[in-house]
Protein backbone atom coordinates (compact mmCIF):
# COMPACT_ATOMS: atom_id res chain seq x y z
CA UNK A 1 0.00 0.00 0.00
CA UNK A 2 2.67 2.63 0.57
CA UNK A 3 4.58 1.57 -2.92
CA UNK A 4 1.36 2.36 -4.83
CA UNK A 5 0.69 6.19 -2.30
CA UNK A 6 4.37 6.80 -3.32
CA UNK A 7 3.97 6.24 -6.83
CA UNK A 8 0.57 8.23 -6.88
CA UNK A 9 2.57 11.23 -5.26
CA UNK A 10 5.45 10.80 -7.81
CA UNK A 11 3.36 10.59 -10.87
CA UNK A 12 1.34 13.67 -9.32
CA UNK A 13 4.31 16.07 -8.69
CA UNK A 14 6.00 14.89 -12.42
CA UNK A 15 2.47 16.04 -13.60
CA UNK A 16 2.85 19.41 -11.72
CA UNK A 17 6.05 19.93 -12.93
CA UNK A 18 4.88 19.64 -16.28
CA UNK A 19 2.02 21.72 -15.71
CA UNK A 20 4.27 24.31 -14.29
CA UNK A 21 6.57 24.07 -17.06
CA UNK A 22 4.12 24.34 -19.69
CA UNK A 23 1.96 27.43 -18.24
CA UNK A 24 4.80 29.48 -16.37
CA UNK A 25 7.79 29.21 -17.62
CA UNK A 26 7.35 30.21 -21.10
CA UNK A 27 6.07 33.90 -19.14
CA UNK A 28 9.69 34.64 -19.97
CA UNK A 29 10.19 34.46 -23.11
CA UNK A 30 10.72 37.83 -24.95
CA UNK A 31 10.50 37.91 -28.71
CA UNK A 32 12.96 40.67 -30.49
CA UNK A 33 12.81 41.88 -33.89
CA UNK A 34 15.68 44.19 -33.91
CA UNK A 35 19.59 43.74 -33.20
CA UNK A 36 19.88 46.83 -31.26
CA UNK A 37 16.79 44.88 -28.64
CA UNK A 38 19.46 42.11 -27.79
CA UNK A 39 21.46 44.94 -26.35
CA UNK A 40 18.88 45.52 -23.34
CA UNK A 41 18.43 42.35 -22.36
CA UNK A 42 20.24 40.34 -19.49
CA UNK A 43 22.39 37.41 -19.63
CA UNK A 44 20.96 34.41 -20.39
CA UNK A 45 17.65 35.92 -20.87
CA UNK A 46 15.23 33.56 -23.05
CA UNK A 47 14.43 35.11 -26.56
CA UNK A 48 12.37 34.18 -29.79
CA UNK A 49 13.49 35.30 -33.00
CA UNK A 50 11.23 34.81 -36.23
CA UNK A 51 12.38 35.65 -39.58
CA UNK A 52 14.01 34.50 -43.12
CA UNK A 53 17.36 33.55 -42.74
CA UNK A 54 19.68 34.88 -45.34
CA UNK A 55 23.05 34.32 -44.20
CA UNK A 56 24.65 31.19 -43.14
CA UNK A 57 27.99 30.00 -41.64
CA UNK A 58 29.44 26.91 -39.80
CA UNK A 59 28.16 28.13 -36.73
CA UNK A 60 26.18 31.33 -37.31
CA UNK A 61 22.90 32.04 -38.92
CA UNK A 62 21.39 35.63 -39.88
CA UNK A 63 17.86 36.55 -40.36
CA UNK A 64 16.56 39.23 -42.71
CA UNK A 65 16.13 41.54 -39.47
CA UNK A 66 19.98 41.86 -39.27
CA UNK A 67 19.38 39.50 -35.81
CA UNK A 68 22.69 37.53 -35.93
CA UNK A 69 22.80 33.67 -34.07
CA UNK A 70 25.07 31.47 -32.99
CA UNK A 71 23.41 27.35 -34.07
CA UNK A 72 25.11 24.79 -35.35
CA UNK A 73 23.27 23.56 -38.29
CA UNK A 74 23.28 19.72 -40.38
CA UNK A 75 20.90 21.39 -43.20
CA UNK A 76 21.04 24.64 -45.07
CA UNK A 77 18.44 27.05 -43.70
CA UNK A 78 19.20 29.90 -46.13
CA UNK A 79 15.73 31.53 -47.57
CA UNK A 80 13.94 29.73 -45.42
CA UNK A 81 11.12 31.31 -42.94
CA UNK A 82 12.55 30.21 -39.32
CA UNK A 83 11.12 30.66 -35.29
CA UNK A 84 14.22 30.39 -32.92
CA UNK A 85 13.87 29.89 -29.41
CA UNK A 86 17.44 30.63 -27.50
CA UNK A 87 18.86 32.62 -24.74
CA UNK A 88 21.21 35.74 -24.60
CA UNK A 89 25.42 34.85 -24.03
CA UNK A 90 28.00 36.92 -23.85
CA UNK A 91 30.60 36.30 -26.63
CA UNK A 92 33.76 38.48 -26.29
CA UNK A 93 31.94 41.03 -24.60
CA UNK A 94 29.37 41.31 -27.08
CA UNK A 95 25.77 39.93 -26.60
CA UNK A 96 24.44 37.28 -28.93
CA UNK A 97 22.03 34.57 -29.24
CA UNK A 98 22.23 31.30 -28.64
CA UNK A 99 19.95 29.29 -30.50
CA UNK A 100 18.18 25.96 -28.48
CA UNK A 101 15.49 25.29 -30.65
CA UNK A 102 14.73 25.78 -34.32
CA UNK A 103 11.40 25.44 -36.12
CA UNK A 104 10.24 26.33 -39.74
CA UNK A 105 7.31 28.63 -40.40
CA UNK A 106 5.06 28.69 -43.42
CA UNK A 107 5.99 31.24 -45.90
Amino acid sequence: MQKLTLLALLISLELLFLLFSILILPINIKQISSQKEINHLEENQKVIVKGVIIKETNNTIKFDNNISASYKHTSPLINQTIKAQGIVTMFYNNKTIQIKKLSQLPK
